[in-house]
């Protein structure tokens, strides 16, 4: 990947205007990156206290969530305010591999987060709890069949959770809803069902995303269209779930060529009409020059109006994969 001119380094999230965070690489650099969505333009959020790599293992499993409530960020179990500063929560788990799903209510009142055991028979056993910040007291909401919990999302409203659930004994993968103190437990989508979509059970947790509308009506998933027969994970694409009617709707179409990738990570904007998301549509794939290892690819960040329309790219800059977009509405001053 090319070096570009430095991109300008910020210590705290504007306040003036919403902004799209984007955890990335850029100039060989990794970091937590601000995409202004007026002008599109890029800056490197700088953290005034240390913050692990936000591409390192720890990230590639936990969410990094926003309560537009309280303007604080989720990142594991750091609660992080737009000036940089930082606090740790102390939720006690038994630190599981796939256990690191904290994600933030959008009142910051309460964190989500999965734990579990393993089974000697059917291996990890996972359910959902939830922390609350002021008591420092967690409580599980659900006891499910054996099997891993992925994609766990807040509603806007901070009363439900919807979540991908892996039945290792059966082998079938379901979209759930429940009530954040534990009731109605429904099924949304099920492999089983006569659907427009491919439900892979052996996808893991950074696969088959999902993000709750703000109005709280929809559901945007990335996922592949059943008559897509291309088992290459380029070939995903972001579909819209109505949780009144339950009918999916495909937002666009997968193009024809994509040289350097499909979609990583997507988020709504705040006022619910647009979907921005993380491609490589149009970069380009670079051979190691020692032939060892995976071609380093460049990507760029894409807008389409979730009533329908054809993406367009609105960034310049190429960047890395992106583990992770936000966007924030920032409140006024």
């Amino acid at each position: 990947m090319s070096i570009l001119a430095p991109v300008k380094s910020i210590t705290s999230l504007p306040s003036d205007h919403d902004v799209i965070l984007n955890l990335t690489e850029i100039n060989k650099q990794q970091g937590w990156y601000v995409v202004n969505p007026t002008d599109w333009k890029m800056s490197k959020w700088e953290f005034p206290n240390s913050l692990p790599s936000a591409l390192n293992e720890e990230t590639r499993r936990s969410y990094v969530s926003w309560s537009p409530e309280t303007q604080r960020l989720l990142y594991a179990k750091k609660s992080i305010s737009p000036n940089g500063s930082i606090e740790v929560l102390k939720i006690k788990d038994k630190s599981l591999g796939s256990s690191n799903q904290y994600t933030l209510s959008p009142d910051g009142k309460t964190v989500a987060y999965t734990d579990g055991f393993t089974d000697k028979t059917f291996g990890i056993v996972e359910d959902v709890y939830l922390f609350d910040i002021a008591s420092q007291r967690s409580r599980r909401i659900t006891k499910l069949a054996p099997g891993s919990v992925y994609q766990l999302i807040w509603s806007p409203d901070s009363k439900a959770l919807v979540f991908w659930h892996r039945d290792t004994k059966k082998t079938l993968k379901t979209l759930y809803q429940i009530n954040f103190d534990g009731s109605n437990l429904q099924v949304l989508l099920d492999a089983k069902n006569d659907l427009p979509i491919r439900i892979f059970p052996s996808l893991s947790s950074n696969d088959e995303a999902m993000k709750w509308s703000p109005d709280g009506r929809y559901l945007a998933l990335l996922i592949r269209a059943k008559t897509n027969n291309n088992f290459n994970f380029n070939s995903e694409t972001i579909w819209v779930l109505d949780l009144k009617t339950k009918k999916l709707r495909e937002l666009f179409p997968t193009p024809p060529k994509s040289p350097a990738g499909g979609i990583q990570d997507f988020a709504w904007s705040p006022d619910g009409q647009k979907i921005v998301f993380a491609a490589g549509y149009d970069g380009k794939c670079y051979r190691p020059l020692l032939l060892i290892g995976y071609p380093e690819c460049t990507n760029f960040l894409y807008l389409v109006d979730v009533n329908g329309s054809k993406p367009t790219k609105v960034t310049k800059i190429p960047q890395g994969t992106a583990t992770r977009l936000l966007w924030l509405k920032q409140k006024r001053q």
